[in-house]
């Protein structure tokens, strides 16, 4: 077992936290701009004639930069769902990124995405139903929609697949885990409970694969000593890792000299994605 702080890094907001089953305060840093998206996005046709349609589609028009890697949108379909969702970079080591509440959905990956598929992994967002601009069911379980994720990386190539989610991502990626089959997972600021998946502390003491756990100290909107005990608690290869400050994906970028640059948190998740669990 293993317990690490990062001590030194200051990091500003990238998203606002997730703290309960509802979405909550806080905003993202995404900025969006008025180009067009490609033909094969799935936004719907605007009431007025001459009002602009809102992009739908996971890339720059609606989700801002990328860091200089280019998003490739696409729509994940499952159970009568359809999920916007698009890859970034390329190689075998598949991330799978789960958002927070906040954000717009997938979009509250970027730039951090971008960061991550830099490194040569190959990076898959999408909307969770309910967020962003899915069309989901009722019976769309996070479960399905995170195991259909994990069977299009597998199907497209991926040797190893990773689930890093984020605040609420963070909780449905650990409980979710039984269900949907990745090699590793990843919580970053997960809150212990959410709705429709296993809570946290049952899910890691039956997870078998490895599991990397975040959390910065004093984060109000997490229970920092319960998130540690249920990591530390996994039969399977586990690190639980203490940030100085920040939720979710803000603890993996912080503002510096007018861009975003990675924290050393975000440099183990690359690590954690790419198998090494050192």
């Amino acid at each position: 077992m293993k317990v690490l702080t990062y001590m030194t890094f200051g990091v500003v907001l990238l998203l606002g936290a997730c703290s309960s089953n509802s979405a909550d305060p806080g905003s993202s840093r995404a900025s969006t701009t008025a180009s067009s998206h490609s033909p094969s996005s799935t936004t719907s046709t605007a009431d007025s004639p001459t009002a602009a349609a809102a992009p739908t589609e996971v890339g720059p028009a609606r989700c801002g930069d990328a860091v200089g890697v280019k998003p490739h949108p696409f729509t994940l379909a499952v159970a009568g769902a359809k999920l916007p969702a698009a890859t970034l970079g390329t190689g075998a080591d598949v991330a799978v990124l789960l958002h927070q509440t906040d954000g717009d959905g997938a979009c509250g990956w970027f730039p951090v995405a971008g960061m991550i598929a830099s490194q040569g992994v190959r990076v898959l967002a999408f909307d969770l139903c309910g967020y962003g601009a899915t069309t989901c069911t009722s019976t769309t379980s996070p479960a399905l929609q995170v195991r259909a994720a994990v069977r299009w990386a597998r199907s497209h190539g991926a040797r190893h697949v990773t689930v890093v989610g984020a605040s609420m991502g963070g909780s449905v990626a650990l409980g979710t885990a039984a269900k949907t089959a990745p090699d590793a997972v990843v919580d970053l600021s997960g809150p212990m409970t959410w709705e429709g998946v296993t809570g946290s502390t049952a899910a890691a003491r039956a997870l078998r694969v490895p599991l990397l756990g975040a959390v910065a100290d004093g984060d109000p909107s997490t229970d920092s000593a319960a998130l540690r005990r249920a990591v530390l608690s996994s039969p399977a290869k586990h690190r639980f890792v203490t940030a100085p400050d920040g939720h979710g994906i803000e603890m993996l970028a912080s503002y510096k000299n007018g861009k975003d640059v990675p924290t050393p948190l975000l440099r183990t998740v690359v690590r954690w994605i790419k198998g090494d669990y050192s």
